[in-house]
């Protein structure tokens, strides 16, 4: 089955695929600034996240130090002299005799 292709199709198509100087170089141009355009958006995208990065370190560590204030403070309550300084404490009555469970005892064995 040798059959021979018409010669007009042929030379139509190889006629549409060749390109001139000038369209290569406009597509050749094209590429160029679709690739400028994806390194820019690309760097422009990195710099907004490290912008927001750095405040969100930012906001860390004010809050880590809001934290650490907060844990002196609830050290500084906790405190003997603070309890006995409270109002509740000064209501309390203060024990006359301790009573001390024997370790040999079953109760304190348990």
């Amino acid at each position: 089955m040798n059959s021979k292709r018409n010669p007009k199709i042929n030379k139509q198509y190889q006629k549409s695929m060749i390109l001139g100087p000038v369209s290569m170089s406009f597509m050749v141009i094209t590429i160029v600034v679709v690739l400028i355009l994806l390194y820019l958006a690309q760097s422009s995208r990195l710099a907004v996240r490290g912008y927001d990065l750095a405040a969100l370190e930012k906001k860390k560590a004010e809050i880590e130090l809001e934290s650490e204030k907060l844990e002196l403070e609830v050290a500084r309550l906790q405190s003997i002299t603070e309890i006995q300084r409270s109002t509740t404490a000064s209501s309390l009555e203060t024990v006359k005799k301790i009573n001390y469970v024997p370790w040999t005892s079953t109760v304190a064995v348990k």
